[in-house]
């Protein structure tokens, strides 16, 4: 709700400045908002990353997500203050994951890598796009060029984590590469039916804590 108002009040006051009808200012409050949640989301990310040292891994994870979600989709919580939350828990605990695991699969070189990105490429090759509430389709030919523009973000996200993984394979480029895989392998999940499913019960279970407060 605050951040609804938030936008409602920016949007009108870009709106009078601009000299926008009703409707443009609605439109104008909705990208506000989506702008706003965004933010928070990034924000909650990040804040939890640096609590648990690291930033760079949650960066890694925050671009390979980032450049694929747009066009492949996936499950999305109904509130943005859950969604903003969901994401601030998720994504450090798995960068952090990727940098405990880097120096475990090392001695392996690129191969846990490379098996990672396979199988989330894979999956996403089959899934993706996926509409949502907050984001459908438009008709066939906007399915099958968000369907390509999925599939070539995917690729390019998997190359440079291999690329990142040989530069510096015995520095940080294990975990970053690893964590990268990490955001590939997330977006793959939320376009499953599982993901889907599990996704619909964190909502579910956030909505319920925050009605009890």
């Amino acid at each position: 709700m605050p951040r609804m108002m938030l936008a409602a009040r920016i949007a009108d006051l870009l709106g009078d400045r601009l000299g926008m009808d009703k409707d443009r200012c609605d439109v104008l409050a909705y990208g506000v908002e989506v702008l706003v949640s965004n933010l928070a989301s990034l924000g909650a990310a990040l804040a939890g990353a640096g609590l648990l040292g690291c930033l760079p891994e949650a960066a890694a994870f925050l671009v390979a997500v980032g450049l694929v979600r747009p066009w492949a989709g996936g499950a999305h919580c109904t509130s943005a203050a859950r969604c903003a939350l969901l994401t601030g828990v998720t994504v450090p605990l798995l960068a952090r994951l990727a940098a405990e695991l880097a120096p475990r699969a090392a001695p392996y070189g690129p191969w846990p890598a490379a098996a990672a990105y396979g199988a989330a490429l894979a999956a996403i090759w089959r899934l993706a796009p996926v509409a949502s509430a907050a984001r459908p389709f438009f008709g066939a030919a906007e399915q099958r060029r968000f369907r390509r523009l999925a599939r070539a973000a995917a690729a390019l996200v998997a190359a440079a984590g291999l690329a990142v993984w040989y530069a510096h394979p015995e520095g940080r480029g294990a975990s970053l590469a690893l964590a990268g895989a990490a955001g590939l392998l997330w977006e793959a999940l939320v376009l499953s039916r599982p993901g889907h499913r599990l996704v619909g019960r964190v909502d579910r279970l956030l909505e319920t804590l925050t009605l009890r407060r």
